[in-house]
């Protein structure tokens, strides 16, 4: 089954209501297994980049690094 346009996907999402309303523990744990199963078929996973930009200001510094590299935001400034 595909995923939908916000990344669930429907059968999982079917499955975790239904184990929510399953008052069988044993019935629930079998419902737990298979959408962990289905979640590792799937590979569901969400990348997440967050660029840490660190800068500093004080005395004895010519100029600011930042913006220096086209590659890299981060780069040593000179100092005085």
């Amino acid at each position: 089954m595909a995923c939908t346009p916000n990344g669930g996907y429907p059968d999982i999402d079917g499955l975790f209501r239904e184990q929510g309303s399953e008052p069988d523990r044993k019935k629930r744990e079998a419902i737990l297994h298979k959408i962990q199963q289905l979640m590792h078929d799937k590979a569901i996973f969400a990348p997440l980049f967050e660029p840490a930009f660190l800068n500093a200001t004080g005395r004895g510094w010519r100029e600011s690094g930042l913006g220096l590299s086209p590659i890299t935001a981060i780069r040593r400034p000179t100092r005085t």
